[in-house]
């Protein structure tokens, strides 16, 4: 299974861009440790030289397997992004990012900083927008292919699947709370609109 999350890192940073076009600096935040993120801040790095931004990157080096435990290092690098005078924050997904994807979003609340990222459930903890693949689609996904192997399909004989409906939430209150008008052609766009 693929969350094409090199592919769609750009797509959410020309979002925000198409959204707040006067952005020129975008904070990336972000666990090195997580698999493929080298690839995502590549792919983010390229975007932004194209649209003609800066690009900071912030790396949150969880110790814990439950990165709740490791807030005051979250806060040490909310506190470097805001000395960075970064227009808006990229977030790159994943399970250990979402358990801590509520402080981040009321961090970018208070900082004034317009937040996207790849998973539909980040914009219902309260980041602005959020774009990629629906989950919920992919993990049925995930249950199609157990129930093969369980019936005896050898794993290296199963295809890799792509996500082929990519999903658009945005958060009103969050848009709200940044004195943000939602722009009529990203809201025509949203499959979600969190109110």
């Amino acid at each position: 299974m693929s969350y094409l999350a090199i592919e769609l890192v750009g797509k959410r940073i020309e979002l925000l861009k198409e959204w707040l076009p006067q952005i020129q600096r975008i904070a990336v935040l972000a666990r090195p440790q997580h698999p493929g993120e080298h690839l995502e801040r590549q792919a983010s790095e390229a975007v932004v030289g194209k649209l003609g931004m800066e690009f900071s990157y912030f790396p949150y080096y969880s110790q814990s397997v439950l990165p709740a435990r490791d807030l005051g290092e979250l806060e040490t690098t909310f506190r470097a992004i805001a000395q960075d005078r970064c227009d808006a924050l990229v977030v790159f997904p994943d399970a250990a990012m979402y358990e801590v994807s509520g402080r981040i979003a009321q961090f970018a609340l208070d900082a004034k900083l317009p937040s996207v990222s790849g998973w539909s459930p980040f914009a219902r903890k309260g980041f602005l927008m959020t774009y990629g693949p629906n989950v919920r689609d992919l993990y049925w996904s995930l249950a199609r292919y157990v129930d093969r192997i369980l019936r005896g399909t050898a794993p290296a004989e199963l295809p890799i699947e792509i996500p082929t409906k990519f999903y658009l939430a945005i958060n009103f209150n969050t848009a709200k709370g940044l004195g943000l008008t939602v722009p009529p052609t990203l809201l025509a766009r949203a499959d979600e609109v969190i109110e």
